[in-house]
């Protein structure tokens, strides 16, 4: 036996860790993320560069309540390359509506106050479909998650009418899946902090 094999009865060191954060699945959830996959398995870089991925974020203006970790010597606790600045109540934020394609950045629209069914209909009208159409053009797949100012009837009505003009294509989204949306990938790098 050398020193470098492990007894199964001797405890290990493992450091606490924070835990991972991931959207909880029901059985019938899972069921429609696999259905959602088994439809688009087969779809080629040709088909995904006619999606427009969509989404709103809401970014902190000062500070971040992400955990910051440093590394730092004995008597560094205070230097300003360990600090993390903070304001009294938290700061602000910015709530903004955005889209991307494999074309490139469509608008950024900021949303002032609740963004509710109404508000997003505007944002379809002066937004999302004019990027969509200087972007990929007519016929473009629309992607938006389930939340239910999306789901609310009219926007179903405006975008089955925006269908059968042939302007667009809504793409049928798995609830609890914003881990499938590319969107979520830019505002998560968006909310990083960056060095000025």
């Amino acid at each position: 036996t050398g020193r470098n094999q492990w007894d199964p009865g001797t405890p290990i060191y493992c450091p606490e860790k924070v835990a991972a954060k991931k959207p909880y699945l029901q059985r019938g959830n899972k069921a429609k993320r696999l259905k959602y996959a088994r439809k688009h398995r087969n779809w080629g870089a040709e088909k995904w560069q006619q999606v427009l991925w969509t989404d709103e974020s809401k970014s902190e203006i000062f500070g971040c309540s992400r955990r910051q970790f440093v590394r730092r010597r004995l008597g560094e606790r205070y230097n300003n390359e360990c600090l993390h600045a903070t304001v009294k109540h938290g700061g602000d934020s910015l709530n903004v509506w955005g889209c991307i394609s494999t074309n490139g950045v469509g608008d950024l629209v900021w949303i002032n106050g609740v963004l509710n069914a109404e508000k997003y209909r505007q944002i379809l009208i002066h937004h999302a479909i004019p990027s969509g159409r200087r972007m990929i053009g007519p016929k473009f797949i629309l992607q938006q998650d389930n939340d239910p100012k999306r789901t609310a009837k009219v926007i179903k009505n405006y975008l089955q009418c925006k269908e059968e003009q042939e302007v667009l294509e809504v793409m049928a989204w798995p609830p609890q899946s914003p881990d499938l949306n590319i969107i979520e990938c830019v505002w998560d790098y968006m909310e990083r902090p960056k060095e000025v």
